[in-house]
């Protein structure tokens, strides 16, 4: 009993040994360990032990597994199991395998459920597979085999307005068969030509991004020659590094002989000895047969691969396997045949969480007229937004103790769903539906007319071709405003908010810097192309709208008109 004492017990007597080596146990003993009840010891998982959770400098993978070889003499055991764990008793060991421990459901709540929403419909959110697309993804999986990982030159290009997946489903490619190239073999560079100020000074950004060295771009035809040097050296063909180019924007080096254009092609022209797969990306059509018409004389005639806007129906299943991805149960559900029933597509889009499906086809409905999926995840966003600002705002309203999205819920199907009056007024905010440049200008907070209005003045002095970095326009915007105003200007993080807000309204577009790939052979690219800056510094802004929209929407504003004589 707790508490009592009992009496100092004689020690026991020595035991006497039995018929075998071993010594027989004391019948008090004996008898203790028959009525000592046994204890299951719950059975952790392989790598689940307190050790497992710790961080290690070196994770576990297969390959790990193999780096050491077991001592002579020894027998060598399962790399993840814990080097101090001891085997369970048997009675212990079966019974904790027959009811292994429940572990407790996660703290679910509204905000998280909406905090990784807001994630998924981001844009620079990378999908690891794109919803349709069947016919392009075949053809950039095609091209990708028969010269990639064949190491035959040639050269394709993905053609399509803007939001329409062309730079997304190279990346997929590139991933997909990474596995199948041989390592340090492939090098894949990718390059933004919307961060050269001129189409003749590609050749230095690209001979940077292969070599990581800075490269004047004030000397062209040395560039030009090292890169000749690069893809057509005479090292024999298996010994070489086969390089894969991508060029985004392609288009932007159009000029009027199109010098810059065929050569780059021509780099790539199959049966010959070079080690270039060149993959441009434009919006232009008919780049290849009204621009460059002499490619094919030359035998440098590209895979021409066209991507049509996203549709109604496209748009609807790309936003309906966002919102699957936000409950695992509901993405079971994601398999449909000839033998489902209507029934069960029915239960099917009534189970997935926060959009009904008349709100994801209203959505879908409000944005397939420009054919850009990136402006209906800028919707879906907003919306979300929305509704998490009302149930704050109902909280706040009603002094409710608890916020409601603080409360716990079993399912993200649980969460207050977003209501088309959330898709309408994110789709007002947004700009969808065609509306003018003024209707979309006109509503804008001075903050954000200003910076608009700073993006005139940068285009008018740097010329058509240039686009300013983001902190080369925070510098022309607070310069102008210490001059013209006497409104103190935004710090440079908030400024980074204001673009964001202009690209959503469709009235900026921001581009990154290519990045470069290579090094350790793998197919995807890896390695950022700055060179100890952040990757924000190498973002570009432009006008989505002309100079002359901007100048009709705020000509009834002093401030502003003053504003446009810069600084």
């Amino acid at each position: 009993m707790p508490g009592s004492v009992h009496p100092q017990s004689p020690p026991a007597k020595r035991p006497r040994r039995n018929g075998s080596d071993s010594l027989a146990p004391p019948p008090a003993a004996a008898a203790a360990a028959a009525e000592t009840p046994v204890v299951s010891l719950p059975l952790q998982p392989l790598g689940d032990s307190i050790t497992a959770n710790a961080p290690s400098p070196v994770p576990h993978s297969p390959s790990n597994c193999l780096q050491k070889t077991p001592q002579r003499g020894r027998r060598a055991t399962a790399c993840c199991a814990p080097a101090s764990a001891s085997p369970l008793p048997p009675t212990a060991a079966a019974a904790a395998a027959a009811s292994p421990p429940a572990s407790p459901p996660p703290h679910l709540t509204p905000r998280a459920v909406y905090a990784k929403a807001k994630t998924l419909f981001r844009r620079s959110t990378i999908p690891d597979r794109l919803v349709g697309r069947d016919t392009e993804r075949a053809a950039v999986l095609d091209f990708w085999r028969g010269h990639v990982l064949a190491r035959r030159p040639g050269s394709i290009y993905l053609s399509g307005i803007p939001g329409t997946g062309k730079t997304a489903l190279v990346d997929e490619a590139a991933r997909a068969l990474q596995a199948e190239s041989e390592a340090g073999e492939i090098c894949v560079t990718k390059v933004n030509c919307m961060t050269v100020t001129e189409p003749e000074k590609i050749y230095a950004k690209l001979l940077a991004e292969l070599s990581g060295k800075d490269v004047p771009t004030t000397n062209g035809e040395l560039a030009v020659a090292e890169l000749n040097e690069i893809f057509r050296k005479s090292a024999p063909k298996r010994t070489r590094v086969f390089h894969v180019v991508v060029l985004d924007e392609i288009d932007t080096l159009v000029t009027k002989d199109c010098r810059v254009l065929y050569k780059l092609f021509g780099w790539a022209q199959p049966d010959t000895d070079s080690c270039l797969a060149l993959v441009g990306i434009g919006n232009s059509l008919d780049l290849t047969m009204r621009v460059l018409p002499r490619l094919a004389e030359r035998n440098c005639q590209p895979i021409s691969v066209k991507f049509d806007p996203y549709d109604i129906k496209s748009i609807i299943n790309i936003i309906n396997g966002r919102l699957r991805s936000l409950d695992p149960d509901a993405a079971l559900l994601t398999t449909l045949n000839e033998n489902t029933t209507r029934q069960q597509q029915q239960q099917q889009k009534q189970s997935l969480p926060l959009m009904k499906p008349m709100v994801v086809e209203l959505c879908a409905r409000k944005t397939a007229a420009t054919g850009d999926l990136r402006k209906a995840l800028d919707v879906c966003r907003s919306a979300i937004e929305l509704a998490e600002a009302e149930l704050t705002a109902k909280a706040a309203t009603t002094k409710s103790i608890t916020n409601p999205l603080d409360a716990t819920i079993t399912s993200p199907r649980d969460a207050p769903n977003v209501t088309i009056k959330h898709i309408l007024a994110a789709a007002a905010s947004a700009g969808a539906g065609g509306e003018s440049a003024m209707i979309k200008i006109r509503p804008l907070s001075l903050q954000l007319k200003m910076l608009l209005c700073a993006l005139v003045v940068g285009k008018r002095r740097e010329g058509k071709a240039s686009a300013p970095t983001l902190p080369a326009l925070h510098e022309l915007y607070v310069s102008i405003m210490r001059k013209r105003t006497r409104i103190a200007p935004v710090a440079r993080t908030e400024l980074q908010d204001l673009v964001t807000h202009l690209e959503s309204r469709g009235l900026a577009v921001v581009t990154a810097q290519g990045a470069r790939g290579g090094g350790g052979g793998s197919a995807s690219g890896g390695r950022g192309s700055g060179k100890g800056g952040r990757k924000e510094d190498a973002r570009r802004v432009r006008l989505a709208v002309t100079v002359d929209e901007v100048e009709e929407a705020v000509a009834g504003e002093p401030m502003l008109v003053e504003f446009l004589r810069g600084d």
